[in-house]
């Protein structure tokens, strides 16, 4: 017998993170912990880009991110994107 072998694409993008939150450590704190509600996709595979004020800090696959540049004295404004 013959055994073929097929990859599936991947063609859905996986849902929109939701429920982003955040808690600062204290009040001389200088990082910020965010966390949001998981992203569901097809492949089962998402990864997380973090952003602050339009910058991307970085990328992660877990469901928190800790902003170790966070400055209280200016406005921060965090979105969090996921991708395959």
């Amino acid at each position: 017998e013959d055994l073929e072998v097929k990859t599936l694409e991947d063609i859905d993008a996986p849902s929109v993170p939701s429920n982003l939150q955040f808690n600062i450590k204290s009040q001389n704190s200088e990082a910020v912990n965010l966390y949001w509600s998981q992203s569901h996709d097809d492949s089962g595979t998402v990864i997380y880009d973090v952003y602050c004020n339009g910058v991307k800090l970085g990328e992660t696959n877990n469901l928190n991110y800790i902003d170790s540049s966070f400055n209280r004295e200016e406005i921060n404004c965090y979105q969090v994107r996921a991708h395959d």
